[in-house]
């Protein structure tokens, strides 16, 4: 009997070499893809770029901040708790996370929720010593610390009586971040607190003067401290004196005076000297300061302008900041107004290879102002003109940067006298300084550079910009068509579409339909406006007019030919 073979089961046999290969494949490129991206994380942790989209850039470190941070030597600890969380203290927070990212380590940020955080909060509440409520930011080295309060960190402006009685917020107009907290970096990483002298008994601004506030707030954020020096009191202008300031001179100095100024020049001194007009009240110092290079003119910087029938004298406005030095950089063309009589300079380029100095312009009149010699304040009926013989003519110079001393190269660093000389003595007035923000730029700026701080130029507020949307009636008028006509059109005409080929029915033939009427649509509405008067037929039309009708007439044309083919195509031959 035969036994059949066909029912029993085949004998299993090995994967096939294809299968093997297929598999080794597929693992390969798993690992290949698994390298690929860790490759690009690699690559994007190492390389890449931090970039500020904001429109007031708000959160974008300037580079005297980032030279700053990349000096720190020790570590720097900055704790931000916030009770109440707006504005202000939203972009604060983004800051100081760039703050942290530009130090590279040296700078770290703990955000403390006081509400989320209950313990930590209490903890730091009892060892800072401040309120459950306030909004603080911490800056801690070497075992020292200083406080900013959110209050500081913006500008608002001043509502009136109306406003406050509709109880309005105030809007934010600049935001001061940056300059608060580079300058606490600062005040706690110098080793050496710089002291800022304010000569007195000649009518100057002095450390007591109240006009000065606002400006003596910026300078102590600027990490100085303040005292008030009278010459007469002293045998020598103190050691300790990182410089001195002389603003707003009225009486002249004695030549004891000027011998104590001339010491201290010698011994590589700082010296920041505002000289507005005087009517000719200050002339040993004019003298002192021209053997220096900058001769004070005696003149006052005006102009005349017409005013119908009559004409008026303008006070000095739109001051140009010059080139070519760190007090105005970043400032080159910028206009600021100057508040006060001001006169103009004259530098003795002479000197310049004699005395081994280098004199450096700031400021710039504008174009029209000249120095007037015979100036009598508050005279409104006798209008002084130009005297071309008497008079100084423009370009005038009303403030400039002497160096006595050291390289031209600036690379080299070597102790050098340092002097800024601006002719006006009201200007960092808290009247002065509300004339415009470049002047209190400038101002500091000057101070920063007689300090040897060339990296720490002052840093501005940003100013917060107003979201607005402006349209003119040409775009308004863009935007009704759109919205009225042509995106409803659109869509009308895209469901008809999708009907007739839902439909099986003929698009060409509706192609070239609404081609026909398209352009006679466009013919009836420019036979009515030439027939109101309101066009007139001419070669001469918008490109985008020509470009429209090209197309309608290209695409009808296109359907047309297609059609007529369709039809021949489905039109049976005759036998």
């Amino acid at each position: 009997m035969e036994k059949n073979n066909s029912l029993q089961p085949a004998k299993p046999t090995a994967p096939s070499s294809g299968r093997i290969e297929v598999g080794f494949n597929i693992i390969v490129q798993i690992a290949l893809v698994i390298a690929a991206l860790v490759m690009l994380n690699w690559l994007g942790n190492k390389y890449y770029a931090r970039l500020d989209w904001s429109r007031g850039k708000n959160i974008t470190l300037s580079p005297q901040t980032k030279a700053l941070l990349g000096t720190l030597e020790k570590p720097v600890q900055v704790i931000v708790m916030f009770a109440m969380a707006g504005e202000v203290e939203n972009d604060a927070q983004l800051l100081l996370r760039e703050y942290q990212f530009a130090a590279k380590g040296k700078l770290t940020v703990e955000e403390v929720d006081p509400y989320a955080n209950l313990s930590r909060a209490k903890e730091l509440q009892a060892q800072y010593k401040f309120g459950a409520n306030e909004n603080v930011v911490i800056f801690t080295y070497e075992g020292r610390h200083k406080f900013v309060n959110s209050g500081d960190l913006a500008e608002f402006e001043q509502l009136d009586e109306m406003a406050m009685m509709m109880r309005r917020q105030p809007q934010m107009l600049g935001f001061k971040g940056e300059q608060v907290f580079t300058s606490t970096l600062l005040e706690l990483t110098e080793t050496k607190q710089n002291k800022l002298y304010l000569v007195a008994a000649h009518g100057e601004y002095d450390g007591s003067s109240r006009e000065l506030a606002g400006f003596r707030e910026f300078l102590t954020r600027q990490n100085l401290k303040f005292d008030t020096l009278k010459l007469a009191d002293k045998d020598k202008i103190p050691d300790d004196a990182s410089m001195i300031a002389i603003l707003g001179p009225r009486f002249d100095f004695s030549e004891r005076d000027l011998k104590l100024l001339t010491e201290y020049w010698e011994r590589k001194g700082r010296i920041f000297i505002c000289a507005g007009w005087t009517n000719n009240k200050t002339p040993n110092l004019n003298e002192w300061l021209a053997v220096r290079g900058a001769r004070l003119q005696n003149d006052a910087v005006i102009r005349v302008v017409s005013l119908g029938n009559m004409a008026g004298m303008q006070p000095l406005e739109a001051v140009v900041m010059n080139q070519g030095s760190p007090i105005t950089k970043g400032l080159e063309g910028v206009g600021s107004d100057m508040f006060g009589p001001t006169q103009s300079l004259a530098l003795d380029r002479n000197l310049e290879k004699t005395a081994n100095l280098r004199l450096t312009g700031l400021l710039t009149a504008p174009e029209g102002f000249w120095g007037e010699m015979d100036y009598t304040p508050g005279n409104r009926t006798n209008i002084p003109m130009f005297d071309p013989k008497r008079d100084h003519p423009g370009p005038l110079t009303l403030g400039v940067a002497v160096e006595r001393g050291g390289s031209g190269d600036p690379k080299v660093k070597l102790e050098t006298s340092r002097m800024v000389v601006f002719g006006n003595g009201d200007f960092l007035s808290d009247k002065g300084l509300q004339t415009g923000q470049a002047s209190l730029e400038l101002a500091l700026n000057s101070v920063n550079w007689l300090l040897n701080r060339d990296n720490l130029i002052s840093l501005p507020p940003k100013v917060k910009e107003k979201q607005s949307l402006k349209l003119s009636d040409a775009q308004i008028g863009t935007i009704r068509w759109w919205v009225m006509l042509f995106i409803p059109v659109m869509i009308a005409v895209f469901g008809l579409y999708h009907l007739m080929w839902r439909s099986g029915k003929n698009i060409l033939a509706l192609t070239l339909w609404l081609a026909v009427v398209f352009l006679g649509f466009i013919a009836s509405w420019l036979t009515v406006q030439w027939r109101l008067g309101l066009w007139k037929p001419t070669l001469k039309m918008s490109p985008t007019f020509w470009i429209t009708i090209g197309i309608a007439v290209a695409i009808g044309v296109a359907a047309a030919v297609a059609n007529t083919l369709e039809q021949k195509r489905r039109v049976k031959p005759q036998d």
